[in-house]
C-alpha cells in the first residue's frame, strides 16, 4: 500500500528551509543557528525586510534592529532589537524585546513551528496530486529512456537531528531542449523521492524554465531546484523530464544515502 505524508509540503518545505538558514548564517561558538535568539526569530517569523547595524548610535556596543511591516499579534511596523553579548559571542534578545516577541501568533496554521515538537501525520490512501501522469508512468514501469540528456546535483543541509533538507539541482543543456533552433520554454519534471521498501516519501511536478549560463562551459541551460526535507538513510530517487514538443524523455533511476545531522558537522 502507498502511503504519503498528508500535510502541506510548502508550509514543510519552508520551514526546514529557514532551519537550514538560520544553522549556516547565525550559528554561534555555543549553539547552532536555529537555537540562538536570530535563530529562533527567524524561524518563527521569517526573514525580515530589512536589517540595520548599529541602528542606535548611543548603544554601548554593536546592535542589529529587524524590521517586519506586520507581526500577527504584536502589530504593524515591528522593530527587533539584537545586542552583541561578548561572553556569548553572539547577539541576543534585550529583555524588552524578549517579551514582545512572545506575544506574537507565530502559528496560525495547525502545523507546529518548532523542531522539537514537529510530529509528521501519515495517512493511508492520500497520494498526492500529481499534474504530469506521463512522467509518473515512465517511474512506475521503471522505463529508462535517455532522449532527453540533463544533469542533476544533490546537495545536503543539515536542519535538526531528525531532519536534513534534500536539495536537488536539475539542468536541462539547451542543445538536448531546442527543436528546429527554438529553445522550449519549459520543461515538465517528474521528482520522487521513496524508501527502498517501496513508501513515497515526497513527489513534487515542477519546470525547469529558467535558461542560464553553465559555470563549466558557459553554455546554456535550463534549470530547476527542489528542497525536500527527509529523515537520514537510503532512498531511491527518480527524475523524469520531457521535450513536451516531440515527446523525447529522460529519466534518471538512483540511489542517494542521507547524511545524518551530526555527520554533516554541525553544532547541537
Amino acid at each position: 500500500m502507498t502511503r504519503a505524508v498528508s500535510l502541506d509540503y510548502d508550509y514543510k518545505t519552508e520551514f526546514y528551509r529557514r532551519v537550514v538558514f538560520a544553522n549556516e548564517e547565525y550559528g554561534s561558538k555555543l549553539l547552532a543557528g536555529r537555537n540562538t535568539d536570530r535563530g529562533r526569530l527567524y524561524v518563527i517569523f521569517g526573514p525580515p525586510e530589512s536589517v540595520d547595524e548599529n541602528s542606535d548610535p548611543a548603544a554601548p556596543h554593536s546592535m542589529q534592529t529587524w524590521h517586519y511591516h506586520y507581526i500577527k499579534g504584536i502589530g504593524e511596523n515591528v522593530q527587533i532589537h539584537f545586542e552583541y553579548v561578548t561572553r556569548y559571542d553572539d547577539y541576543v534578545l534585550p529583555d524588552a524585546d524578549r517579551d514582545m516577541a512572545g506575544q506574537a501568533e507565530p502559528n496560525p496554521d495547525p502545523f507546529p513551528v518548532t523542531p522539537e515538537n514537529i510530529v509528521l501525520r501519515i495517512g493511508p490512501e492520500r497520494p498526492p496530486k500529481i499534474r504530469f501522469k506521463d512522467l509518473e508512468a515512465l517511474v512506475v514501469t521503471r522505463m529508462v529512456r535517455d532522449q532527453v540528456k540533463f544533469s542533476d546535483r544533490i546537495e545536503f543541509a543539515a536542519a535538526t537531528h531528525a531532519t536534513t533538507l534534500v536539495r536537488i539541482d536539475i539542468q536541462i543543456p539547451c542543445e538536448t531542449c531546442t527543436r528546429d533552433g527554438q529553445t522550449a520554454a519549459e520543461y515538465p519534471l517528474f521528482v520522487r523521492l521513496s524508501k527502498p521498501s517501496g513508501w513515497v516519501v515526497a513527489t513534487s511536478d515542477l519546470a525547469a524554465g529558467v535558461a542560464i549560463h553553465d559555470k563549466s562551459d558557459s553554455k546554456l541551460a535550463l534549470t530547476a531546484h527542489l528542497d525536500v526535507p527527509v529523515a537520514p538513510g537510503a532512498y531511491q530517487l527518480a527524475i523524469v523530464t520531457k521535450n513536451a514538443t516531440t515527446g523525447d524523455a529522460g529519466v534518471l533511476l538512483t540511489q542517494i544515502n542521507v547524511p545524518t545531522y551530526e555527520s554533516l558537522g554541525t553544532r547541537n
